[in-house]
């Protein structure tokens, strides 16, 4: 039987009757009818089939309550699930890090520039220079790299939107979004929401799609907050479930980001306050102006 992780939970050569006379019980329900199957990434605890192991993850049993067995090879759909916004090993040179930096500061250059063009091949070629830029922001890691891995998908989002993949361009404004959580910056949660509050307001549906999936991910792999910053909640949105209440979504992404302007403000004491002089504490007024903008103009279609 097959894990959350996607690995087979019995070795082969090994019959999983008498493996399952040496568990106890279902973790999920409890029960024991003689044909429980072991958890194949922890190892540590038996399931009666996939339907009980989802269930068990969903009260808890995933993360760091599920750890892989010691020596075991962590499956390719782990890697997956976890947050790319993880800090980078301690083995990593400051010298390989700066290379980083000045190689995501290229791509960023040309990726604009690109975008500038305003041809279909100008946003070809930058949604190839955002891609590489996101790949090689995960692998500065932390909070720079969430904020630079924000940064490379608003452009992929804004070339997609443009190159009318929507579906693409909703994938990666979520993925802005969950990054800039990642980086505890309040300024690049507002351009993170604004970005998907463009796509909302052409394509609802598929924008609601992609939050939800989005969601998913961040629950399986985790989006820490730095800075003393706590963003978990900050910059949802209510995902509507009526298909008519769809039209509104655009709407509610740009309320959002004002909100989240409104909130740093009152949390900060003031524009004028110390603790407001820095874009993870308030936003900047050019952002604040351009939330307030989205919301004006989406209020008004």
């Amino acid at each position: 039987m097959p894990d959350a992780a996607g690995t087979s939970t019995t070795a082969p050569g090994v019959d999983s009757a008498s493996l399952a006379s040496a568990a106890s019980s279902c973790h999920a329900c409890g029960k024991n009818d003689g044909k429980l199957l072991r958890c194949g990434r922890c190892r540590g605890v038996w399931f009666c089939n996939r339907e009980c192991q989802i269930a068990a993850a969903r009260q808890g049993h995933s993360g760091t309550n599920c750890r892989p067995a010691d020596g075991a090879q962590k499956p390719d759909s782990l890697a997956k699930a976890r947050s790319p916004f993880a800090a980078p090993p301690r083995s990593s040179k400051a010298t390989d890090v700066a290379s980083l930096r000045q190689r995501i500061y290229d791509l960023s250059i040309e990726g604009r520039q690109a975008l500038v063009e305003n041809t279909r091949i100008g946003y070809l070629a930058a949604v190839e220079n955002a891609k590489e830029a996101a790949s090689v922001a995960d692998l500065i890691g932390g909070a720079e790299g969430a904020s630079r891995r924000t940064e490379a998908d608003n452009l992929l989002s804004t070339c997609l939107f443009r190159l009318g993949n929507t579906a693409g361009a909703a994938r990666a404004a979520c993925s802005s979004l969950r990054a800039a959580r990642a980086a505890g910056s309040r300024t690049l949660v507002v351009q993170s929401l604004a970005a998907c509050g463009i796509v909302a307001n052409q394509a609802p549906e598929e924008m609601a799609k992609a939050e939800r999936e989005s969601r998913e991910q961040e629950r399986l792999g985790g989006s820490p907050s730095y800075w003393g910053l706590d963003l978990s909640q900050e910059g949802w949105v209510s995902l509507p479930t009526n298909p008519a209440a769809l039209s509104r979504l655009g709407t509610a992404y740009n309320e959002a980001a004002v909100a989240t302007c409104d909130a740093a403000l009152t949390a900060a004491g003031g524009r004028d306050s110390p603790t407001a002089n820095n874009e993870r504490h308030v936003p900047s007024l050019v952002q604040e102006a351009q939330a307030r903008g989205g919301l004006g103009i989406s209020l008004h279609d």
